[in-house]
């Protein structure tokens, strides 16, 4: 479920080269990403944006983290101080022989955060409810929970974060800062696939939707102001690649370009840092479901880029 994403600054030619040995199977790519479909960045730009790490201040932006309040309505913060507060309520939780939250706690935590996500039923075990498994596992990686004696506990971090829950003046901080440490993780370090079928025997393995995370950013930040269905904002991550327009719903699901933005970047990432909300989603996989920017996102992804248009 955890990686490390280090790109090297090769990697995005390799995948082109690879890809483009592969062409007669699956798409025709062009020899390089096509400079009209780049929303204005340059060639050098792109292949940037394509290597470089997730940061709170990269060379393209930096993040806002000031606004605390919007940022404790988040589904990360909402569902990382949830989880900590019930550790906190108890000495830890027990788990299950394999090392998962036992289904008690899994469907409590699942009423409050989980009930409305794709798939929705009640879990028997934490495998039911991956993301339930991604925060828990983001929690992990920076130091806030641990597994001792087969039961989760907070660490002293997690502790000190607890409590400052309840100190007007400590908590702004701490809320940014847990949101910032989170967000880092999420993109450096989660797979984003975990949990999901999404894409199986197609381009999965060549994470591509993970490594152009820059990339995805600029696109909502260029074309998600207002609604806009879907598969049309994926499909402007497909141009950048891949000649030709998606038009067949079921080939769009399956497509690793449009449903790896629509479904991986739009619904499970960029919902769950609460930088876009959706409608028209009450069906599963409808095609018809929209998102847009929220204030959160506009306010706090301050762009250091001057494109061309």
């Amino acid at each position: 479920m955890l990686k490390s994403v280090k790109p090297k600054e090769s990697d995005f030619m390799k995948f082109t080269k690879k890809m483009n040995g592969q062409a007669e199977n699956v798409f025709h790519l062009p020899q390089a990403p096509r400079p009209p479909e780049l929303l204005g960045l340059s060639l050098r730009e792109f292949e940037r944006c394509m290597n470089t790490p997730f940061s709170a201040n990269n060379e393209f932006f930096e993040l806002d983290l000031s606004d605390t309040s919007a940022l404790a309505q988040t589904p990360l913060i909402q569902q990382a101080t949830g989880l900590l507060g019930r550790l906190s309520r108890s000495d830890g939780l027990a788990l299950t022989p394999k090392k998962n939250l036992k289904q008690a706690v899994v469907r409590e935590l699942y009423n409050e955060f989980y009930k409305n996500e794709f798939f929705p039923s009640t879990p028997n075990s934490e495998d039911d409810v991956p993301d339930l498994t991604r925060i828990r596992s983001l929690l992990e990686i920076d130091g806030y929970v641990r597994t001792q004696k087969n039961r989760l506990v907070l660490t002293a971090k997690g502790k000190k974060c607890v409590s400052d829950v309840s100190d007007t003046k400590k908590y702004p901080l701490m809320i940014s800062n847990l949101y910032k440490g989170l967000t880092n993780r999420l993109f450096n370090q989660w797979n984003w696939y975990f949990g999901t079928r999404l894409l199986a025997g197609s381009l999965m393995d060549e994470q591509i939707i993970e490594a152009s995370r820059i990339f995805c950013i600029y696109i909502l930040h260029k074309q998600g102001s207002k609604w806009r269905n879907k598969n049309a904002l994926a499909q402007t991550f497909r141009n950048a690649f891949v000649e030709g327009e998606i038009k067949d719903p079921l080939d769009a699901i399956f497509d690793p370009f449009i449903g790896g933005y629509s479904f991986l970047f739009l619904g499970k990432i960029a919902k769950f840092l609460g930088w876009v909300e959706s409608r028209n989603d009450e069906e599963l996989f409808s095609q018809n479901q929209e998102f847009r920017s929220t204030k959160l996102f506009k306010a706090s992804v301050k762009w250091k880029l001057s494109p061309q248009n």
